[in-house]
């Protein structure tokens, strides 16, 4: 009877609490849900932001919020009028579905500096939102890894390891994955941890190495330079010269083999060795003449791709062979052809019937899902440095740029600086960006298909493309002005603006639910909630 009475004295109490603090509890739930929602799925995001606002108005005290406010020197109202200024866009707009749903997009900017700017919430409470986001964070990374060991099956194939992200953007997930480090790292220095130093040890390394799994550069460019920040405000807070020293040995040893690393990939695969072509021969044996082309500097394993090239008989032969068509495309979505021409290479093949014959049927089903190369042995990080080189040689010869994301970046990015030059000071109009990049790839009869047609992947363009300058100055004071005014974390809040600030140089954050959900809520978390004042 004793302990019945007992459970029913607590549920009492714990029922009491929480009508006694309804409303705080409801802002850590559904705070919660939301930054759980950031790594597993827009829906949970969704309701969550909806379910914060509804409870910030239930809740009422509005003259008590407006103090709130005010004690932080306005800048919630600020951040919101930036929001609303995007309204001003409206009158140079002609397609005002879109920019409606730009602004739908959008609203998190508007919602979370109400939120959390007139509100206050305990320490205890903000450490365990952090807390949920982390793990949420952990949750997508295990799932995706064993997306990458095919212990779970997707649609999408994981040649690409960036489909290995189910639940998120690679770019998005990335952002996610350094932020939950850097706050690891600087809650591990602190009396006040996240969790114990064991765990958050594990899940710090765990995260650097799930980033090189995932192999997205934003990410690996972030973990670089938050590591060197961090590094170097040690140095600096130490004031010790032999610890200085140290640091710059180890950090300058660590770039120059990285950089001697990435030059001997660029030589092995972009120098071609001098060759006599009058050595070469002309004929294949069924008597085709061959393509020669001695100026490409096109290599697979060393050997150019551009020599003894019999397209005739290659043709005749690969259709012959696979029902992907010799001038269809892989599934990678990149033409076939040159997909074999680089296989063939690789191997130290001809491009020719005799060549081809010499391919297994693993071979050839290799080539229709787009692999390039029989046996590179490079890692992950290495592949995609090569990837970025050649991509860029062949934005450099104008050639067919579909299927290659960094190719399709320049254009997008020569794209938007046309349009800008054209509408310098107020852009395109909030629902217009959309129409013009379409109108700009068709009058100037660009090579990439209807799919491929998209919008700068850069933040800072995507404002100036549509706003103008006037409007990307608004928005890089919105961005980096209440940084000057911030009282408490600090340091947190800095490494938080790093992240956002390259994640804006290749990638139109804001312009995704994702996206704007993680920048609006944790910008607004970091100015107007004291987490700690030294963090």
């Amino acid at each position: 009877m004793g302990s019945i009475y007992t459970g029913n004295k607590r549920l009492k109490q714990l029922v009491y609490n929480y009508q006694k603090n309804f409303f705080e509890y409801n802002y850590v739930f559904f705070s919660v849900a939301l930054v759980i929602g950031l790594s597993t799925g827009e829906i949970i995001m969704s309701i969550a932001s909806i379910a914060l606002f509804i409870n910030w108005l239930l809740e009422g005290s509005f003259k008590e919020k407006h103090k709130r406010a005010k004690h932080l020197k306005f800048i919630p109202y600020f951040l919101i009028a930036g929001y609303f200024s995007l309204f001003f866009w409206l009158i140079n707009t002609s397609d005002f579905d879109y920019a409606f749903n730009d602004l739908k997009v959008k609203l998190p900017l508007f919602l979370f500096p109400l939120i959390l700017g007139t509100i206050k919430l305990k320490k205890a409470y903000l450490l365990t939102i952090f807390r949920f986001f982390i793990l949420g964070t952990f949750f997508s990374t295990i799932v995706s890894f064993l997306v990458y060991l095919e212990l779970i099956p997707i649609e999408k194939s994981i040649d690409d390891v960036r489909n290995i992200s189910v639940f998120i953007s690679h770019i998005r997930l990335s952002l996610l994955v350094c932020f939950s480090i850097v706050t690891l790292v600087l809650f591990t220095r602190k009396k006040e941890q996240l969790f114990s130093s064991f765990p958050s040890l594990f899940l710090i390394f765990w995260f650097v190495f799930f980033l090189f799994v995932l192999q997205a550069f934003t990410g690996l460019f972030i973990l670089i330079s938050f590591s060197f920040l961090f590094l170097f405000n040690s140095v600096y807070q130490k004031k010790n010269k032999a610890y200085s020293v140290f640091f710059i040995f180890i950090f300058g040893s660590l770039f120059f083999i990285s950089l001697s690393h990435i030059n001997a990939i660029f030589e092995h695969n972009f120098i071609p060795k001098p060759i006599d072509s009058s050595s070469l021969d002309q004929k294949t044996e069924l008597g085709e003449v061959y393509q020669h082309r001695l100026e490409d500097n096109w290599l697979e394993n060393g050997n150019r791709v551009w020599l003894y090239v019999a397209p005739v008989e290659l043709k005749k032969s690969w259709n012959q062979r696979s029902e992907v068509p010799f001038n269809g495309l892989d599934n990678k979505g990149q033409p076939v052809w040159g997909t074999l021409y680089r296989f063939l290479t690789s191997k130290g093949f001809r491009k020719d019937e005799k060549g081809l014959l010499q391919l297994s049927d693993a071979e050839v089903k290799m080539i229709e899902n787009g692999e390039t190369n029989c046996c590179e042995k490079l890692t992950g990080i290495d592949k995609r440095v090569k990837d970025v080189f050649f991509q860029y040689q062949r934005f450099k010869k104008g050639q067919n740029p579909n299927g290659h994301s960094i190719t399709q970046r320049f254009i997008y990015l020569k794209a938007s600086m046309n349009l800008l030059k054209s509408n310098l000071l107020f852009g395109v109009g909030l629902g217009d960006v959309h129409d013009e990049f379409m109108a700009y790839y068709e009058s100037n009869k660009s090579k990439l298909i209807g799919k491929n047609r998209k919008r700068v992947h850069n933040q800072y363009l995507a404002f100036a493309v549509g706003l103008g300058i006037t409007g990307l100055i608004i928005w890089l004071a919105l961005l980096y002005l209440p940084f000057f005014y911030l009282q408490q974390n600090k340091a947190l809040y800095l490494y938080f603006l790093l992240i956002i600030s390259i994640s804006f140089l290749t990638d139109n954050t804001l312009e995704r639910q994702a996206g704007v959900m993680f920048f609006s809520f944790f910008n607004s978390l970091l100015l107007f909630q004291n987490i700690r004042r030294e963090l």
